[in-house]
């Protein structure tokens, strides 16, 4: 519609025209699919964001291989001596290096073992191996998860690994009987088991998978 100005009309000006703005489109609506695509990559994010955030957490951290464990390696896979590789393997226990750890108890299958506080320590020491792959492998694919936000494959190694704990479980006993650092008693493995399946509920419920 065109009008003419009252307040031109009041100081003598010539007549003008008002012409009504076009409507905004500031504020306007995406389009339906690319709000679909926001929200998803808002998700996305807030998944991957989550996830980090509990991998972060002491109880889930692995450290990685590092060059004095590499070396630690390279003198066990030299050596041949069972005292040595024995104390090699205590070493990498304490130090919580797992693949010296796997190197150093496959070398000692070889020996006849002494004594039977040693054998008794050497089981301690697999049980320990084990709980730290279990975790290594559900800290792998959770990583993996908040790239592909794939839940089936979470839930599915999530119930192998939660399978693995119960399974060690029935082997550890209840009480130790060993100085060994770093061994791993059953009370923890059945805490793995009660965690992983408490980050899966969680990623479940709070992320709607």
């Amino acid at each position: 519609a065109i009008e003419y100005s009252k307040s031109c009309k009041l100081m003598g000006c010539s007549k003008s025209k008002h012409v009504q703005p076009a409507p905004s489109t500031e504020h306007s609506t995406p389009a339906p699919k690319l709000v679909a695509l926001r929200v998803g990559s808002v998700k996305d994010l807030q998944v991957e964001t989550w996830i980090k955030m509990q991998l972060s957490n002491a109880e889930w951290l692995v450290p990685a291989r590092t060059e004095e464990e590499t070396e630690a390696i390279e003198r066990l896979q030299e050596t041949e001596d069972f005292e040595h590789i024995y104390s090699q393997t205590q070493g990498a226990l304490w130090k919580n290096w797992p693949d010296a750890l796997e190197i150093g108890l496959e070398k000692i299958k070889q020996f006849e073992v002494p004594t039977e506080q040693q054998k008794l320590d050497l089981e301690y020491m697999y049980h320990k191996l084990e709980f730290t792959r279990i975790r290594q492998e559900f800290v792998r694919e959770c990583e993996a998860f908040a790239v592909t936000k794939n839940f089936e494959t979470l839930s599915r190694v999530s119930d192998e690994t939660m399978e693995r704990c119960r399974q060690l479980a029935e082997i550890q006993p209840d009480e130790m009987f060993s100085c060994l650092p770093g061994i791993v008693p059953r009370r923890d493995t059945m805490m793995l088991e009660s965690r992983i399946r408490e980050l899966l509920q969680k990623v479940e419920e709070r992320y709607g998978f």
